[in-house]
Order: structure tokens, then sequence, then C-alpha cells
């Protein structure tokens, strides 16, 4: 495989990861032994590790205005809670238990997964990924102690933007959660709350089945744990790969764009002042021309 052609090395290390076929199978597709792809394999996955190659498809500048106003004017158009940057989940991929400190990675449902931490934007794309942490730890923890968490716990992000999450987080910097069942009773705006973000937050309970769906590899990582968690971040990239050169399918934006009410840089608890506004962007949505999103330097921008 080596004296074959460029794209002949990447299409096998991709059907590994897309398939997750046997590595024997793929070398008689590609005729050649099992240990040349399992090393084309490795070289491919590095080099989508390459950070010019993270830096270039995985987006996430939670710190740039005119990036958050983007992502902001994107998820305007599917609902009422405005000023979101992107949707925050995460999931756990199984893995084959380590040897060495294999009970670190033993989840609650007592299996051996990775956790992993996605965000999403309105149209489906990665904006940032995580996988270095093993399943036995939780959503928040992965949050409290990644690269994104602490951009927006240290204040580093613009004012006023936040992600939506589900009741695995907590409320606050950073991230907007439903309110919980029970404070849900008897309160119509709480409820609505609920509803909206519910309807807001399917999108990346959508893409993450897609995302599995694609790339069969995640169903199973038949690998050790460190170059499992490089190729996780590869089916990230290649997912991106897949938007910016229109071989998959974007998630169509509705036509109604609610507008975005930037709340005070003195609020402190964004929740309750999107509980207390969304009444009005109710009465504020409006139809306006509809734009089409096109991807333009390695970004969705929005054109007429």
């Amino acid at each position: 495989l080596l004296r074959k052609s460029g794209h002949v090395q990447v299409d096998a290390g991709v059907r590994y990861l897309r398939t997750n076929s046997l590595q024997v199978d793929i070398s008689d597709t590609v005729t050649c032994c099992q240990k040349t792809v399992s090393n084309t394999v490795t070289r491919v996955v590095e080099a989508l590790n390459d950070p010019d190659v993270l830096r270039r498809f995985i987006i996430f500048k939670p710190d740039d205005p005119e990036w958050c106003r983007r992502r902001a004017d994107e998820f305007a158009r599917i609902g009422l809670l405005s000023n979101v940057v992107g949707c925050i989940d995460g999931t756990l991929l199984p893995i084959w238990t380590p040897s060495i400190d294999g009970s670190q990675y033993v989840s609650r449902k007592g299996y051996s997964r990775l956790n992993v931490c996605l965000i999403w934007d309105a149209v489906g794309r990665i904006l940032y990924v995580n996988s270095a942490f093993p399943g036995s730890v939780h959503d928040s923890y992965v949050w409290n102690n990644c690269a994104a968490g602490h951009m927006f716990r240290d204040g580093r992000v613009v004012s006023g933007y936040q992600l939506l999450g589900d009741c695995g987080y907590a409320n606050g910097r950073g991230i907007m959660t439903p309110y919980r069942p029970t404070s849900v009773r008897g309160d119509q705006r709480k409820r609505r709350f609920n509803r909206e973000h519910c309807r807001m937050r399917s999108t990346v309970e959508r893409t993450i089945c897609t995302w599995k769906r694609r790339f069969r590899i995640l169903n199973d990582l038949r690998l050790d744990p460190d170059f499992a968690v490089k190729a996780v971040i590869a089916c990230a990239v290649l997912h991106n790969m897949g938007y910016c050169i229109n071989a998959t399918n974007m998630r169509l934006l509705g036509r109604r764009k609610a507008r975005v009410m930037h709340p005070p840089d003195d609020v402190v608890d964004i929740r309750a002042f999107r509980l207390c506004s969304i009444d009005h962007e109710k009465l504020l949505k409006m139809f306006e021309t509809e734009e089409r999103i096109v991807c333009h330097n390695n970004e969705f921008v929005s054109t007429f």
C-alpha cells in the first residue's frame, strides 16, 4: 500500500473509520497485507489530528463577536431562545477494556466507555470535541475540566452568549439548562421555556445519531484508549469536511427568525432573563427573506 497513490491510502483509512470492518477484509480490497492497512490507518488518523487540520475544521470561537453572531443567527431560525451559539451533550462510546486502569473506563451502565463531550451548531456541524475522559466520569466533570469549559468559566467569551445543555449540567455561566419538572408545575412560562429548549436542542440528539451511523467505528472502538481518543477526533474532522465539500446535507433552517435580544452585561442568570423575554420574542418573530447557509473559508455564513 505504501507504493499506492495517496488517495488509495486515504481511502483505506477512511473506509476503516466508516465501516469498522476487519483490517483483513480491507486489505483484500486494496490488495495488501493487514499490517500495511494498520500502519495506513494510523497515519490517516494522525494526519486528521494535526493541529493545523483541527484549527481549520473544528472551529470554536466564543471569544469572537462575529462568530457568535453567526451562530446565534442560525439558532434564531429554529427557536425563540436567542443568543445560543451551540448545543452541548456528552455521549458514551464503547471501547475494549484496557489492561491498565480498566476500571476507570467502566461507566454507570457497567461497560467500558469513553465519555465524549460534543458541541454542535444549528446546521449539524461539530464545533468542539473532547474525547480524553473515561466513561466513569460525569458529563459535568468533563465540562468543568475541558478547554471550552475553562473559557466560559474564566470569562474569556463574548458576554451574553450561551450553550444549551440538558439537566446533566449545572445552569450558570456558559450553559442554559431546562427547568426541573418539580419547578415547572403550574408555571406556564417555564413550560414554554422547556418546550423551546427541547425543540432547539433536539438537533444535537439527531446529529449525534447520524454521526455514529456514518462512522461505525464509534459503535465499537477496538483500539487502545490513546488511539481511540484520536480516532474519535478524526471522525469529527471527517464529519465537518463533509459539510465543507457539500457531501453532507445541512440541516434546513426555518424561514422565521427570532429577533436576537442581547442580555445586559450585568445579568447573572441568563435563563431567568430568557424566561421573561420569550413571550416578547414570540411577538417579535417575523418572516424574513429566506437565507441559504453556505460554506465560505471553512465558516458557515448566511447569504441572501
